[in-house]
């Protein structure tokens, strides 16, 4: 008797196993045959859906034109060229419409179909191009990026992932102040407003941006969108939507490799006004390496842009900036020339005026000058001089003092009136009959009179400079250096506030 009850409990356990498999079982075999049925209603909607489909035929053609809904998703932006004017950005570029031979009955398991990229060839699709494009191209890696939708009331997404080449025409007078707006426009290559209208399907929210997106010269403040039409010569009347990205540069690095190099280059070149006028070498150093290191970052500063025919904001304060190191250098050869003057080392050593007295033309008819003679055209007598090597020792006569060749200089060029002819005073430390610089009073000229006359070459003025009291004589600078220790700084200054005010403000 047990063990008739141990096989019946063992029975009925069995049972009560079938029992609790069997509805898994129904499922299991329940969901199989819907997704064997599901994929051959998908195959058989496919297969239905192209037949009689013309791909080369636009939707409801003939009953006016298709409307081809466009948005953007821009991933990422750049680079942006000024030499080209080219600029590019990463996107998914989406387009919808409707083409009515593509509907099908909704089913419960699904209402559209995503599918290969290879069923768009065998459907019809607009021929949209960038009209302002440069080489734009389709991303494959691993696979073509393109997501191709159909949904059962016959509505199409279609999806790619682009890298989109521009043109963008650039104004670079304010250059890099500037603001730069780079278009971009969408149109039909060969369906006019007859067939194809294009359309923005999220309105003002239809070119939408990376949260993440950054730009290593510009700041992408805006962007502005709009549709309009346009006529092609004589193709007729395109849809356009236009699209307009306002781009703002960065001042940081223009800034730090070009502003204040040349600043400090021009702060540089003025250390040589308080360097001593002697100094010839190193004033000259100082100034040429100054100009060579401008040349060089002028230089650099135009490889990145395009040679256009107009001056930039970045040109026109380097060009200042080169203007004003250029200007100490002349400022330096003016100092040294006049340096030179007052020691009388660039003038011509006058000798003995001729033909005075018995005795003295003797000792002048044997002389043999080592240079040409030269005739005073203003002075009184008609008197001749010779300048050049000395005379040799054996026949060169007692030299006269300071005070003799003055008088004679000046007798000869007329420079000097009957009072400073006057025998001197030996009391008085004069050494033409008035107080200690008087007598030179007459050529101690303005900056501007000296200037004039060494611009001229006049040899009267060189003579009589040479001549006259050389008390005003300085030691290591010169009134021109004192002048341009405060005008080169106050210039650039006042350069500097015009400027900025100018770009920053103004314009």
């Amino acid at each position: 008797k047990s063990v008739q009850a141990m096989l019946l409990l063992n029975g009925f356990a069995l049972l009560l196993l079938l029992l609790a498999l069997q509805p898994a079982h129904c499922i299991m075999y329940s969901e199989g045959v819907n997704h064997t049925e599901m994929t051959k209603n998908v195959t058989e909607t496919l297969n239905r859906l192209l037949d009689d489909y013309d791909r080369n035929l636009r939707p409801d053609f003939g009953r006016g034109p298709i409307k081809i809904r466009i948005n953007m998703n821009i991933r990422s932006m750049g680079p942006i060229s000024e030499r080209s004017m080219i600029y590019s950005f990463d996107c998914y570029f989406r387009q919808e419409w409707t083409d009515t031979r593509l509907t099908f009955p909704a089913h419960d398991n699904f209402t559209h179909l995503q599918l290969n990229e290879k069923m768009l060839r065998e459907i019809w699709k607009p021929d949209t191009y960038i009209v302002n494009g440069m080489g734009s191209y389709l991303h494959n890696i691993t696979s073509p990026n393109v997501l191709f939708r159909i949904k059962n009331t016959g509505e199409i997404l279609y999806s790619m992932r682009l890298t989109i080449k521009a043109t963008c025409p650039m104004d670079l007078l304010k250059f890099p102040m500037d603001n730069q707006t780079c278009p971009l426009e969408i149109s039909s290559h060969g369906y006019t407003d007859d067939d194809v209208i294009f359309e923005w399907s999220l309105g003002d929210q239809s070119i939408q941006l990376n949260r993440d997106l950054l730009l290593s010269q510009f700041d992408l403040k805006k962007t502005f969108i709009k549709k309009a039409d346009r006529r092609i010569g004589r193709r007729g009347r395109f849809s356009v939507l236009l699209c307009d990205f306002e781009l703002h540069r960065h001042m940081g690095y223009f800034l730090i490799q070009l502003y204040f190099p040349c600043s400090l280059l021009v702060v540089l070149s003025w250390v040589g006004f308080w360097i001593n006028r002697e100094a010839t070498s190193d004033r000259i150093e100082l100034s040429t390496t100054t100009v060579l290191t401008m040349t060089f970052l002028g230089m650099d500063n135009r490889q990145d842009l395009p040679r256009v025919n107009y001056g930039t904001a970045l040109d026109w304060y380097v060009g200042m900036c080169f203007a004003l190191i250029l200007a100490t250098i002349i400022e330096f050869a003016s100092v040294h020339y006049f340096t030179k003057v007052s020691s009388g080392e660039c003038h011509l050593t006058l000798v003995e005026i001729t033909g005075r007295g018995g005795d003295d033309s003797g000792d002048d008819d044997g002389e043999a000058t080592s240079t040409a003679t030269a005739r005073a055209d203003g002075g009184g007598g008609g008197g001749r001089f010779r300048y050049g090597q000395a005379r040799p020792a054996s026949s060169r006569r007692q030299p006269q003092s300071p005070r003799s060749v003055a008088l004679e200089a000046a007798d000869v060029f007329g420079g000097l009136d009957s009072e400073q002819q006057a025998p001197a005073d030996a009391g008085n430390g004069s050494k033409c009959g008035k107080p200690d610089g008087e007598c030179s009073s007459k050529f101690r000229d303005s900056c501007a009179y000296a200037f004039l006359n060494c611009l001229r070459g006049s040899s009267r003025y060189k003579q009589m400079k040479l001549a006259s009291d050389r008390q005003d004589r300085q030691g290591g600078s010169t009134q021109i250096d004192e002048v341009s220790k405060v005008l080169f700084p106050t210039l650039f200054c006042l350069f500097n506030i015009v400027y900025w005010t100018l770009y920053l403000k103004i314009l």
